[in-house]
């Protein structure tokens, strides 16, 4: 479990989950590998210029390495190995969605409507079947009598 405490560590949580080599993001950003090792060490803060640059690097937004470092420093929450795989996942969505057409990403959003509205409606269902927990639910629902042959 890993607890980010400053904006290198989020940096390099970023990269470690998508997975980049640290001389790769270096390149990327215009800076030395040792640098930036000693950026997502904590041993040195970097510029403004340089964390846009390491930012782009990541292909994301400054604002989303500062809410990273915030949730998990001010909640003072872990990491665990699930969360990681999700937001893993999300970054790499997020990377996949660049190299869509803008036709393809608006049937990609409406179709994301769908699938909430249809999760809407079933997470609807349980939650009255909770409240009402005399009614009979699945477990009253008649069973198919099965044939021997």
């Amino acid at each position: 479990m890993t607890k980010i405490m400053h904006i290198g560590e989020a940096i390099r949580y970023v990269r470690t989950t998508l997975r980049l080599k640290i001389e790769m993001v270096a390149q990327e950003a215009g800076c030395a590998p040792s640098n930036l090792s000693r950026i997502e060490n904590g041993r040195q803060r970097p510029s403004i210029t340089l964390l846009e640059a390491l930012a782009r690097a990541l292909q994301t937004p400054v604002s989303e390495l500062y809410q990273l470092l915030e949730m998990h420093a001010n909640t003072a929450q872990t990491i665990n190995v699930s969360s990681a795989l999700a937001q893993r996942e999300w970054l790499q969505l997020r990377q996949d969605l660049t190299t869509l057409s803008s036709e393809r990403r608006e049937r990609l959003q409406a179709l994301l409507a769908h699938l909430l509205s249809e999760q809407r409606k079933h997470n609807g269902a349980l939650e009255a079947q909770a409240a009402c927990p005399g009614s009979p639910g699945l477990a009253g629902r008649p069973r198919a009598s099965r044939r021997v042959a």
